[in-house]
């Protein structure tokens, strides 16, 4: 006989499953009638999209993921909130329909490795009247894939891959922008044009002076170290998700904050990822 439970009790097991092990989403969906309907809609909230396995975030396979998007706005899936793309789920003429499929996206970030050569059509991003926070490969600036549009709801940007930026952001693609990051590092004139043009927070996860920098301001923070990428992300898509660390974001505001307390020093340089040094400052 199939148990049942309280509603109750079932939504307060998937809201610490969700915020301890979101991975172990889909084995509760299938305890009972009950967990399906409610396991299903959480576990599409949070998806990872890979050809491997990933750390925290559930995992679907890309010809998976294909299949649910094909059933239409009916399927949970279709109602993601936040993605990790891997670039195997699809040559670059069939991106854009991914992305459309997910018009509720606010976290994306597109892992997009191997195919970090080539310059995508990313017209599809000013349908997502919702995103937020976007994760690029850092080559896609030099080769233009954002010239031409405008993304008034993106306030976080973040330039992965571990390739220093020569080319200047085209910030006019991001009108209320307030934090830009780089897996590496940028020249001192895309930094000087992003603290100009309003940033509350500059992040570079590069060595300053490696090929540039360090470009001191209170509000450039040379971050070293930090969590794993799978948990980077995790953390900064679902801020509830338990474990005590931060992203980069939440870390580069306070520092920002301790700075302009008098409590640390741009001249100082990098910044080593230790949240109990930073919470000792507040």
């Amino acid at each position: 006989m199939t148990p049942t439970f309280p509603q109750e009790i079932i939504d307060a097991l998937l809201e610490l499953t969700g915020q301890l092990h979101p991975s172990m989403l889909e084995r509760l969906s299938r305890i009972s009638r009950g967990t399906r309907v409610r396991a299903a809609l959480r576990l599409s909230e949070t998806l990872r999209v890979d050809i491997k396995g990933g750390y925290g975030a559930p995992l679907l396979r890309p010809l998976q993921f294909r299949r649910l998007l094909a059933q239409g706005a009916k399927h949970p899936v279709a109602a993601v909130r936040h993605l990790r793309l891997h670039s195997a789920l699809a040559t670059l003429e069939g991106f854009g329909s991914v992305l459309a499929a997910c018009s509720a996206l606010v976290t994306l970030w597109l892992d997009a490795r191997s195919l970090s050569q080539y310059r995508p059509d990313l017209r599809v991003l000013q349908t997502l009247r919702h995103l937020r926070d976007l994760t690029i490969p850092a080559q896609w600036i030099g080769y233009g894939a954002l010239r031409a549009l405008v993304l008034p709801s993106v306030t976080h940007l973040h330039l992965a891959n571990e390739v220093d930026v020569q080319s200047r952001v085209p910030l006019r693609a991001f009108p209320n922008l307030t934090h830009l990051g780089f897996a590496a590092t940028a020249t001192d004139e895309c930094i000087e044009a992003a603290l100009q043009g309003g940033v509350s927070a500059v992040v570079l996860r590069g060595t300053p002076g490696r090929p540039f920098g360090p470009y001191l301001d209170v509000r450039v923070v040379y971050l070293a170290g930090g969590v794993h990428p799978d948990a980077e992300w995790l953390k900064r898509a679902r801020p509830e998700w338990n474990p005590p660390i931060w992203d980069q974001w939440t870390f580069a505001d306070a520092v920002v904050k301790a700075r302009r307390d008098g409590k640390l020093r741009a001249e100082d340089g990098s910044v080593a990822y230790s949240v109990k040094e930073l919470l000792a400052c507040a």
